[in-house]
């Protein structure tokens, strides 16, 4: 096996799959959107309109949930394509290179986050983020992110993404050998041992690598998949207001549920599959159903969201890496600014808050502000 890992030539032909050259367009939508989300649920000032659309980040399926899946798509279609061409020695060489292109954005971006939050705790100012290293030297403060046993700031899920990305090219050669079962089983079962089991530092990569994993699955197979489908008419259009359907229920029970928590009160049940800090059980499976829901909508409401918020989006999804590197520094700085002036408001002012956040970020992208520097 190790053999086979590590030469070009054991990686079986691959049917050809024709990937287009342009992007999907749904896929830069609904990540424009998670990425968007990400902001004002980071900020927590609630009540609020984006606060009030997502459920506060509390519902069944998360837009960071999204987010993962997406890239694990993404991720998945670039490999797939480079096992085509070059091999499982290409996939593996471009998967590594931005696995460190994020290594060092992770690490930097954690220390310089961490001291901030320490310059600002020595002052005595509030609105911090929780999981400040204060007590370590600077010398751990140092190594520990760069052994990736510490993160800190609103970016840390780059962090998350290293070593996804490093096993990303194993992941989709299994694939590629029809192993999707066990793939799916080892992903699943490494998720769900977290419920049970302590981890330590590792506990956050087996929690977010599920959606990622079910994301390399569901983008591996994602044109073969819809050329089947475009075969036949009526099975396609059965399935598209199923998942719709089921999407839509997932939200309405989600959302139902969250202002309704004596209902569940007490349920472990409820708990280990739903709910339980974002570790339910079947919370994966159901990230794929919102995600196919989600995806059909889009193109049934395709002309009305273009004509609105869909260019935003659109460039908000193509930039996704420096949309999220961006909001984390307002995120960050926000709650400081809050606390040196009494609080929140209320949903006007929340809301407001949250757009300008979304309205700087997009300025920064119209005008290429540091997009030299941070990557799009």
């Amino acid at each position: 096996m190790a053999a086979d890992l590590s030469v070009d030539t054991a990686v079986p032909q691959l049917t050809a799959v024709r990937t287009p050259s342009r992007r999907f367009l749904n896929l830069d939508l609904l990540r424009g959107f998670f990425v968007i989300m990400l902001a004002a649920i980071h900020l927590d000032y609630v009540p609020s309109l984006l606060g009030w659309v997502d459920g506060r980040g509390a519902l069944w399926v998360s837009e960071a949930d999204g987010f993962f899946l997406i890239s694990g798509m993404l991720v998945a279609m670039l490999r797939r394509r480079d096992l085509e061409r070059g091999g499982l020695m290409l996939a593996t060489r471009r998967s590594w290179r931005r696995a460190r292109q994020l290594y060092v954005l992770a690490c930097g971006l954690t220390l310089i986050y961490t001291a901030a939050g320490r310059f600002a705790a020595g002052r005595g100012w509030s609105g911090a983020k929780v999981g400040l290293d204060t007590h370590s030297a600077w010398t751990g403060v140092v190594v520990n992110p760069l052994t990736l046993r510490y993160s800190y700031g609103w970016a840390d899920f780059l962090t998350l993404y290293v070593p996804m990305f490093l096993l990303a090219p194993v992941v989709v050669w299994a694939l590629a050998r029809r192993l999707d079962v066990l793939v799916v089983v080892l992903s699943l079962g490494a998720y769900a041992s977290v419920t049970w089991h302590s981890w330590g530092a590792a506990a956050p990569y087996l929690q977010w690598q599920a959606d990622f994993v079910l994301g390399c699955v569901v983008g591996f197979h994602f044109e073969t998949a819809r050329s089947r489908l475009a075969a036949s008419p009526a099975l396609r259009a059965r399935l598209q207001w199923l998942v719709v359907a089921a999407a839509a229920l997932i939200y309405t029970a989600g959302m139902v549920m969250l202002h309704h928590q004596s209902w569940i009160s007490g349920s472990r049940l409820y708990a280990v599959l739903l709910a339980d800090n974002r570790l339910g059980l079947i919370r994966p499976l159901l990230c794929v159903v919102m995600f196919a829901g989600g995806y059909v909508a889009l193109n049934w409401l395709r002309r009305p969201v273009m004509s609105t918020v869909g260019p935003t989006l659109e460039l908000f999804g193509k930039n996704s890496l420096y949309v999220y590197v961006v909001q984390s520094v307002f995120v960050f700085v926000v709650p400081f600014v809050i606390a040196c002036h009494g609080g929140v408001g209320g949903f006007c002012l929340n809301t407001a808050l949250d757009l300008s956040i979304i309205g700087i970020v997009w300025l920064g992208l119209r005008t290429e502000f540091l997009t030299k520097y941070v990557p799009r």
